[in-house]
């Protein structure tokens, strides 16, 4: 649906280049119909890219030259139905065709292939990229956020997190979060809250509930008595925890 606004935008600007990631694939269409040299930019590391191109143009029976990269039995199903069959040379992303169905022209007519990682820690999986890609491929390194710059400092929701945190010693608090795509049963929580209340360990909990879920209280699911007994020694946080600014703290 965006296609044609940024088709429109395209021709308004002109740009001497157009950087794009792998989730809009119909901008390399936009991009080379206007003969602007285009750039896909992967926000991930070089090792499930180059493992990710391997099958896609050398297939399945091929096995990846690195070893210790490999799909286990339960993946290897979900994984091939997503991918286009390696002679596939549409960029469209419709119903009907694989997920990954663009990769394949993204992989042979982009002009350059940005990575996120550095040579230090993936050298390998980048030289293999180089062998498998038409495209230069340019490592822009860690490309790590400044968390000092964040406006997570200002949010007062967050801010007492950060206090309380710097208040720890060294090496002191253990971090709890699983993610925003699991929640944990009643169960699992009090189990969790139980051996945090015998560790003896400061801590910062992350407790989320889905939306349709009538609990929204952390409170209402811990056990009895459990947060006055851990009193200032654990941080219960509901909803998002200010993550980045936490990693910079030795605390942690």
């Amino acid at each position: 649906m965006a296609s044609p606004y940024f088709s429109n935008i395209l021709k308004t600007l002109n740009p001497d280049f157009l950087i794009y990631d792998f989730v809009v694939p119909w901008a390399l269409s936009l991009g080379l119909d206007q003969n602007i040299p285009t750039i896909q930019f992967f926000i991930f590391s070089a090792v499930s890219v180059s493992f990710l191109f391997h099958r896609l143009f050398k297939g399945p029976s091929v096995r990846f030259p690195f070893p210790a990269i490999y799909l286990r039995d339960y993946e290897i199903g979900k994984f091939n139905s997503m991918m286009p069959p390696a002679s596939s040379n549409d960029n469209r992303k419709d119903d009907g065709v694989p997920p990954l169905q663009f990769l394949i022209t993204i992989g042979h007519s982009c002009d350059l292939i940005l990575l996120k990682t550095f040579r230090e820690i993936e050298g390998k999986y980048v030289d293999y990229l180089y062998e498998l890609m038409d495209s230069k491929v340019v490592r822009l390194g860690p490309l790590l956020h400044d968390p000092t710059k964040d406006q997570e400092d200002k949010d007062e929701e967050t801010d007492h997190v950060i206090k309380w945190l710097n208040q720890r010693e060294t090496s002191s608090v253990v971090y709890i979060s699983f993610g925003s795509e699991y929640f944990l049963s009643k169960e699992e929580i009090e189990e969790i809250a139980h051996g945090l209340e015998l560790s003896k360990v400061s801590f910062i909990w992350v407790v989320r509930f889905p939306k349709e879920e009538k609990v929204t209280r952390a409170k209402e699911v811990l056990p009895k008595g459990f947060v006055e007994r851990v009193g200032e020694r654990g941080m219960i946080v509901e909803g998002w925890a200010p993550c980045k600014n936490m990693s910079i703290s030795m605390n942690l």
